[in-house]
């Protein structure tokens, strides 16, 4: 823990204000950092630093459309008694964070995404709910998508905010499109050049996912490689996102990439990344229905705040 006015020390509460000014503007009322309980603000620590996983407490369409919505403070700063009493419990509160684990990079990603913002904001109205287990075994996958599997192994629990789904490498593409769920979410679109490029070839079983890595977007695919060293965590199968995705969207109507966008795929890698990345998103289609989408991405000079990358241990 800092204790002392160091560089580092500055630096995590330049950000921390700079992260306090744009959540009031997304609607946030800044009487919560009054509340320095320390559960609480573990609380709050493990959900930025995962990235913000789902919640049941939160609707997310409430986020779609917040990139450039800003909301009017609920409490207008001003250098007045009551202002000084804010700054002073802010203070208090990030001291607390930052015995609790935070740093300054901890910030950077809802910083740059406003819809990230957002969500932060509806959680903690929410009371700071905990992820809920999204887990989808060999089973549940085989009868939703209709597809023959067989499976002898007892179904991995998730840590926080992971995702556990099996994937069986006698399915493809084209069998997952061709099902009644991805006729009804998969994109109308050729699938077949994936499987012609062999990845649908993930070993068969059960899968953790971290949908999105944290703190990996405005990165280039080599440093977002560098953010998974000295883990076990690898760059995920775009299949066995492909299907978590599809899966998921089908059961409960919800996109896991809510504020996301997109992610890169392992893929990516075999595809030259630097100059083209494989990428897995989701996208509105009619009637309100999304639906699941693969496709090539054009390295631009700006890396942009929407492209994460997704990543997976095999179980």
């Amino acid at each position: 823990m800092a204790n002392t006015f160091d560089l580092q020390f500055i630096n995590v509460v330049q950000r921390y204000m700079t992260w306090l000014d744009r959540a009031t503007k997304k609607g946030l009322a800044t009487s919560w950092v009054r509340n320095i309980d320390p559960n609480v603000v573990l609380s709050f620590v493990r959900y930025i630093q995962a990235a913000c996983p789902p919640t049941h407490a939160i609707v997310y369409d409430d986020v779609e459309g917040y990139r450039n919505k800003s909301y009017p403070p609920k409490l207008k700063a001003r250098f007045s008694k009551h202002c000084i009493e804010f700054v002073e419990s802010s203070m208090a509160w990030l001291k607390c964070a930052i015995e609790q684990g935070i740093d300054s990079s901890d910030f950077l990603a809802s910083i740059n995404d406003p819809r990230m913002m957002r969500l932060i904001v509806l959680w903690i109205e929410a009371g700071c709910p905990e992820p809920y287990d999204i887990v989808y075994d060999a089973n549940a996958v085989s009868n939703m998508l209709n597809l023959p599997t067989e499976c002898s192994i007892q179904t991995p629990k998730p840590g926080y905010g992971e995702i556990i789904v099996w994937w069986d490498n006698d399915w493809s593409f084209q069998k997952l499109r061709e099902s009644a769920v991805g006729q009804k979410h998969m994109a109308d679109r050729e699938w077949k050049w994936l499987d012609d490029k062999g990845w649908a070839e993930a070993e068969s079983g059960y899968y953790k996912l971290l949908l999105p890595v944290p703190k990996s977007n405005c990165k280039s695919y080599a440093d977002q490689i560098t953010l998974l060293s000295g883990t076990d965590w690898k760059p995920a199968p775009i299949c066995v996102v492909a299907i978590a995705l599809l899966i998921h969207m089908a059961k409960t109507g919800k996109n896991i990439l809510k504020w996301v966008n997109s992610c890169r795929c392992q893929e990516s890698e075999a595809a030259d990344a630097e100059e083209t990345s494989i990428i897995i998103n989701i996208q509105p289609g009619h009637n309100a229905c999304h639906r699941v989408t693969a496709s090539r991405y054009m390295r631009d000079a700006k890396l942009p705040t929407w492209l994460y990358m997704a990543a997976a241990q095999k179980c």
